[in-house]
């Protein structure tokens, strides 16, 4: 299939449209959490809450109504949804555990070298104390595994628990806000490790990352995780894809590089509001932070873990996309229930023309993230 030549306005707005941000028919309902996971497959998480986590801020922004209810529901109650490592730390469809036992393999590896680096190889003599222990009384959270005076202050039995959980031994039954509940594997879903060959593996895990992707190019970031971080590996498969038309080759008017996307979605028919909507930090449409500048125009960087003395911007900034444009970011404090939401700073970019419409567009996205958070009300910092 020939490759197609796109400008950069229709890029943007097949990765919206894909990404199912600021549709004209919005999604809505608990159901829709299952709609969004099929076409993106995961969803990076992160312990954060300044204004909800990660992935409540990527449900939230692509749901009219979210509720940080359904996500909980779905993980702990459905358990159609998983905790587990993919790219990063993240949630994913029960279904798939199993195929990402290659994954929990690398993860124990890389744990085990840790181990040794750190001269705490002992953390492995727990494990069967551990499990026993929930076998025989849990689920349990963490901070009610204390076996004797051998775990101090709690240290070792902490790092034995993360290495159950990174090779899947365990799983999060429940969240209790930040607080964990872990359960036996085996207990809660009836699932065999599937160790598919390399070949297979790579092809499966790669269109599954694509998936999460929608438009992509042969680098970046966004590729992180077993074997598809080699771009020669990367390459092999993608003339595969071609070939099978998967994916499209793309050209993007003023760029060099190709880039591709899956073709099924190519004449998606439906369309973009002019609505608001503000973006999680590691949202997927926002992996790529040289693809969102060249296609979007936007330089974003996450500047959490940034010294205060250097940051640009704030500490927990979004990014605000209005239509299948980023206009600016914004910047909450951090949001306790039932409290007013206040807004410290928004920043526009130098481009953009603030206009009573996009003000407006604004100011009523401040009322669906309010109700989003159960604030009491909105309050400008420095208005």
């Amino acid at each position: 299939m020939k490759p197609m030549f796109w400008s950069k306005k229709q890029a943007r707005e097949y990765v919206v449209k894909y990404q199912m941000i600021n549709l004209k028919k919005p999604l809505k309902s608990y159901d829709a959490i299952k709609f969004i996971f099929d076409r993106l497959e995961t969803i990076q998480y992160d312990p954060l809450d300044c204004v909800g986590r990660n992935s409540d801020l990527v449900l939230q922004s692509r749901i009219i109504g979210y509720k940080k209810e359904y996500l909980h529901h779905a993980l702990y109650n459905e358990r159609f949804l998983v905790d587990g490592w993919d790219k990063q730390m993240s949630i994913f469809k029960a279904k798939d555990f199993p195929k990402l036992a290659l994954i929990r393999k690398e993860r124990q590896s890389a744990s085990l070298a840790s181990f040794v680096h750190h001269d705490i190889q002992e953390a492995l003599d727990y494990q069967e104390e551990i499990k026993e222990l929930i076998k025989t009384k849990g689920p349990l959270y963490s901070r009610e595994i204390n076996i004797d005076s051998r775990w101090k202050n709690g240290k070792m039995s902490s790092i034995t628990l993360d290495y159950l959980f990174n090779t899947g031994q365990i799983v999060v039954y429940n969240k209790t806000k930040a607080q964990k509940q872990f359960e036996l594997t085996e207990r809660v879903f009836d699932y065999v490790d599937e160790y598919m060959e390399e070949s297979d593996f790579i092809y499966w895990y790669l269109k599954r990352r694509i998936k999460t992707l929608g438009f992509f190019w042969n680098r970046g970031i966004a590729w992180q995780g077993l074997h598809i971080s080699k771009k020669s590996i990367r390459t092999k498969y993608l003339k595969k894809l071609l070939e099978e038309e998967y994916i499209v080759k793309i050209l993007v008017e003023d760029i060099k590089e190709p880039f591709y996307a899956i073709k099924e979605f190519i004449d998606n028919p439906v369309e973009l509001s002019k609505k608001i909507s503000f973006i999680a930090p590691l949202d997927s449409i926002n992996w790529d932070r040289d693809l969102l500048k060249l296609i979007f125009n936007f330089d974003y960087k996450w500047e959490v873990y940034v010294p205060a003395s250097k940051r640009i911007y704030g500490y927990y900034v979004l990014p605000i996309l209005y239509g299948s444009e980023f206009v600016g970011r914004i910047e909450f404090e951090n949001h306790r229930i039932n409290r007013a939401l206040v807004v410290k700073n928004v920043w526009f970019e130098d481009s953009v023309k603030k206009t009573k419409v996009l003000e407006k567009a604004l100011e009523k996205e401040l009322n669906n993230f309010s109700k989003y958070l159960n604030a009491s009300e909105v309050i400008y910092q420095n208005k």
